[in-house]
């Protein structure tokens, strides 16, 4: 079973990323529905709360960590998971949905194109780019997306 809260360290922001109050524990912490993700202080143990939804969904981590979190430490990519059925142990699915970690907010990556990122595109963070998703724009065609005012 998988722990009740899950905090993956953020050096570059001294924080930690908490995942906490799954509405049921699953075998792996990607299909644990969590209803908190908080930014801690690593230093001074405050945290923010950056989304709670309890009671409409849930939202939980890819199981490669390395995915999840961008290189630069700046953005987390969450998995957003819907019809949520505690007592069954179940959700209906789930979705990709990114975070900036520094302004505790959601956003969207977008191509230069304008083509947004979205869980049927998104092969991973580039290795070139410390904040950049790259994304399949076509068969065998990789293009990178970014957050707002970066590309």
């Amino acid at each position: 079973m998988v722990p009740n809260e899950v905090s993956i360290p953020v050096p570059s922001l001294h924080r930690l990323l908490v995942f906490a109050a799954p509405a049921y524990l699953s075998s792996s912490v990607e299909d644990t529905p969590y209803q908190w993700l908080k930014l801690c202080d690593e230093r001074a143990g405050g945290c923010r709360t950056l989304l709670d939804v309890r009671g409409a969904g849930a939202v939980s981590m890819p199981a490669d960590k390395a995915l999840g979190l961008s290189p630069d430490g700046r953005y987390q990519l969450c998995l957003r998971m819907t019809g949520v059925d505690a007592t069954a142990k179940r959700y209906r699915g789930q979705y990709f949905e990114l975070y900036d970690l520094g302004a505790g907010q959601s956003l969207r990556f977008n191509t230069e194109a304008g083509v947004a990122a979205t869980t049927d595109n998104i092969q991973g963070w580039s290795a070139d780019h410390p904040h950049a998703l790259a994304l399949s724009s076509s068969f065998g065609k990789t293009v990178l997306a970014w957050p707002p005012g970066q590309n």
